[in-house]
């Protein structure tokens, strides 16, 4: 008999992967995901059910923590997920950024399972376009929120306690129509050595200040 609420499930799953396909048709690349042929996903599934019209605007997914904002020739993708289960990797709110159909920041992604690598490096903060703050040895994973999303617009809040010791960082990212604003306020109860990380796509950049 069926699978009670399964034909549900996989409708809200595609939709999901329709409105965070990348603007080159491809699965995102973060924590231990990769990138793959979306848009033959969608096609092959499409021959079973509806999705539906794929979603072109800004979109926040509240339960994920996933956020897409979409502005002229920018799309930004945030990921303020939870880092307790056994796929997310440290490293929120991450960020992605693509100009028109390239990508601009980018996320490590996944090595080998077998490789020493993943846990050495691409399930670590330092691999993802984030603030990386010293915190104290054994301190918990940051709490991360989305404290107000608008359709070009987001604002992200992280929380790391230890005992006496907490740390806040909040990120607003914002789309105008020709550039893209990332600001990043850090408050901590003593002073703490911080390191902002981006991580660019392998292609000619030129960076004005």
């Amino acid at each position: 008999s069926p699978i009670r609420g399964l034909d549900r499930s996989l409708r809200r799953q595609y939709r999901h992967l329709a409105a965070i396909t990348s603007p080159q048709g491809r699965s995102l690349q973060v924590s231990d995901s990769y990138s793959l042929d979306a848009v033959a996903d969608l096609r092959l599934v499409e021959q079973l059910f509806p999705l539906g019209r794929r979603a072109a605007s800004s979109t926040l997914f509240p339960d994920s923590g996933m956020a897409v904002l979409r502005r002229g020739p920018f799309t930004a993708i945030v990921d303020a997920g939870g880092q307790d289960l056994w796929h997310h990797h440290q490293g929120r709110p991450n960020l992605l950024l693509f100009v028109e159909d390239q990508p601009l920041l980018v996320d490590s992604g996944c090595g080998n399972y077998d490789a020493t690598l993943r846990v050495d490096y691409c399930k670590r903060a330092e691999a993802h376009n984030v603030v990386v703050v010293g915190a104290p040895a054994g301190a918990p994973h940051p709490t991360v929120s989305v404290e107000s999303f608008e359709p070009h617009r987001i604002v992200v809040k992280s929380v790391q306690r230890a005992g006496r010791w907490h740390c806040t960082w909040t990120r607003t990212i914002s789309l105008a129509r020709d550039e893209v604003l990332i600001n990043d306020r850090l408050s901590a109860s003593k002073q703490i050595e911080a390191r902002l990380l981006f991580h660019l796509a392998p292609m000619n950049v030129v960076l004005q200040a």
